[in-house]
């Protein structure tokens, strides 16, 4: 039993630190929450602006202090150095709801997120994020929910898309 954290949280996504398979983060409506063991969950991030919680984590397996945030109404956020301050990237997105944030593995700088009214986005690093060349203009128009990029071929991505599960 992980435990929860405390209040009517409703956890959208779950990271787990590579290095330490007791340290987890889950992204919820208040933001972003950390355990060490399960027994207690602290809260170590909530966006600075409006109502706006966090529906995805996930953690750059070649470097575990830094992780990468997606929120519902104000886009992405990054953190370099462990969750101590964080910053808001929204380009590519204008302030979109992501739905879902997820790293290659092989290439945790290529990664992908979901978001609603922008489709599928890719970035290198972050910071600037744009379509994938071969995106389906349809996306954006979507219900698009989790995401998972290949382990070893950035390239190829798995997504839900409304009813539907799409390969790249």
């Amino acid at each position: 039993n992980a435990g929860q954290p405390a209040g009517p949280e409703d956890g959208s996504s779950i990271a787990i630190n590579p290095l330490n398979p007791n340290v987890a983060y889950v992204a919820t409506s208040q933001g972003l929450y950390m355990t060490s063991g399960g027994g207690t969950w602290t809260l170590v991030f909530a966006p600075p602006a409006g109502p706006a919680g966090l529906s995805s984590v996930a953690i750059n397996p070649a470097n575990v202090s830094q992780f990468f945030a997606g929120s519902t109404f104000s886009g992405p956020y990054s953190s370099s150095d462990g969750g101590l301050t964080w910053q808001q990237s929204t380009t590519g997105f204008a302030a979109a709801s992501i739905t879902s944030i997820d790293l290659c593995p092989a290439d945790p700088a290529i990664m992908y997120a979901t978001a609603q009214t922008a489709g599928l986005l890719k970035s290198f690093g972050g910071t600037l994020w744009a379509p994938p060349l071969l995106a389906t203009p349809d996306f954006q128009t979507q219900s698009l929910g989790g995401l998972s990029v290949h382990p070893s071929d950035p390239n190829q991505v798995l997504l839900s898309a409304g009813t539907s599960t799409v390969p790249s």
